[in-house]
């Protein structure tokens, strides 16, 4: 498990790499960003599914720990965790397109206008686009690698001990 998430996470910050490489030297090659962006797709896809099978992993662990299932809450607590990422993400964005000073369509006259960008924020856009997922992504690497100790052994141990104990159920589905 721990070996696919490092090759997802790599699949995503390579193709975020290679876009920003695409953006300031190859002068946006339009073949060159899909391809780029289907790396990072394919990492999402693996680390999307793979997210619940770690959050799986955890419930029985928990239950080592504590003696109680609680799923409900450990799946509930992502789900939230989800939005709440997307909010904070979303407010990132926000302040980073007013600190590179980012233009909206006006009305003038009646009619919307779109004012071109400063070079500046042009830049600094591509930085929010490119650089601060990378940053992201190499912080969740790292403290994922450091952190996670639940392997495919220990997870098999917890689970005899738990069928030890007689509070295993096989046909709960995790």
């Amino acid at each position: 498990r721990k070996g696919i998430f490092n090759v997802a996470m790599g699949l995503q910050l390579t193709g975020f790499a290679l876009l920003l490489f695409n953006a300031f030297v190859l002068a946006n090659t339009v073949a060159l960003l899909f391809a780029f962006g289907a790396l990072i797709f394919i990492g999402q896809g693996f680390q999307m599914v793979l997210q619940t099978v770690l959050l799986s992993d955890t419930v029985e662990y928990g239950e080592y720990l504590t003696h109680q299932r609680s799923e409900a809450l450990a799946f509930s607590v992502q789900t939230f965790i989800v939005k709440l990422a997307m909010g904070l993400s979303l407010g990132v964005i926000g302040i980073g397109l007013a600190l590179f000073q980012f233009t909206t369509p006006t009305e003038i006259n009646g009619e919307i206008v779109t004012l071109p960008q400063e070079p500046i924020t042009l830049i600094g856009m591509r930085l929010l686009m490119f650089l601060v997922p990378m940053i992201g992504l190499s912080l969740s690497l790292w403290l994922f690698n450091k952190k996670h100790t639940l392997n495919e052994t220990r997870y098999e141990e917890i689970v005899q001990r738990l069928k030890e104990r007689g509070e295993y159920d096989e046909n709960v589905v995790t």
